[in-house]
């Protein structure tokens, strides 16, 4: 069935696609940890919005190289969602400026394992400050560059 035939909502109630998200990944085993981020976590999510989710998955649970992985998951969670327009993202091979993004300024709303999520958001942190490093250090090169003073 065409997704506009789904019954899909355009003006959502941002409570209860959350409440969704959080029974759709609860359901599948993979899902690690769950975050909403963008609009919604900054509290500007409304008409014509859409909803970033990033989950990071178990690689041992799903096939997540596969390109067709990430798309059917999409698909099913879209349909029980019954709001078509969501981002998801696939932390676990993001870049580390969505991985901050998501879980530093996003909304953690569904985890398997406490321990297991702290753990993905530590080595996100620390991803996060070597390349703020790793930054600065290019940004300095750069303009002793641009000024002559290699």
């Amino acid at each position: 069935m065409p997704r506009g035939e789904r019954g899909l909502r355009s003006s959502p109630d941002l409570e209860e696609l959350e409440r969704r998200v959080v029974e759709f990944f609860s359901k599948r085993p993979e899902a690690v940890a769950v975050y909403i981020f963008g609009s919604a976590a900054r509290g500007e999510f409304g008409p014509g919005s859409d909803l970033d989710i990033g989950v990071f998955v178990d690689p041992g649970e799903a096939p997540i190289k596969e390109p067709s992985y990430k798309l059917r998951l999409l698909d099913e969670l879209i349909g029980s969602l019954g709001f078509e327009r969501v981002d998801l993202s696939l932390l676990n091979d993001s870049s580390v400026e969505l991985q901050h993004e998501a879980v530093f300024n996003g909304r953690r709303v569904y985890c398997r394992d406490e321990g297991e999520a702290l753990a993905l958001e530590s080595l996100v942190l620390r991803k996060w400050w070597d390349w703020q490093i790793d930054m600065r250090s290019f940004d300095e090169s750069l303009l002793r560059e641009l000024a002559g003073d290699e």
